[in-house]
């Protein structure tokens, strides 16, 4: 009888720890299956956002290919631009620079990430 208690222990062992390694397996195989799946959908998404800002991107090129004074500064018909020969108005990007006087210019102190704080320099 003892004999057979023990053949029963050393049969049951390795049986149990196969089934172990079974459920482990299948474990496993679940979870590389469920992350392709996540990962699948996570691309599909991807390409449906990448088509849609290259859609947005060619209308958006379409419309100022049709309309270019989208790039331009708005003027009248008669008037011309500040950009154009016989305009008394200065351009817009360089006005007030050169009227400046460098006692004028503020300077400011911060770090990154913060609002600068700006102070005319003294004169001097």
């Amino acid at each position: 009888m003892f004999a057979l208690l023990i053949v029963g222990v050393v049969v049951a062992v390795p049986v149990l720890c196969a089934a172990d390694r079974i459920i482990k397996a299948q474990a496993r195989a679940r979870r590389l299956r469920t992350m392709s799946e996540r990962l699948t959908a996570a691309t599909a998404r991807a390409d449906k956002q990448h088509e849609r800002q290259q859609e947005v991107t060619e209308a958006s090129a379409e419309l100022t290919s049709l309309m270019p004074a989208i790039n331009r500064p708005l003027t009248l018909p008669d008037d011309p631009g500040p950009d154009q020969a016989g305009s008394d108005e200065p351009v817009p990007d360089a006005a007030g620079l050169d009227e400046a006087e460098p006692d004028e210019y503020a300077t400011c102190t911060g770090r990154a990430g913060s609002l600068p704080r700006c102070s005319p320099q003294p004169p001097g």
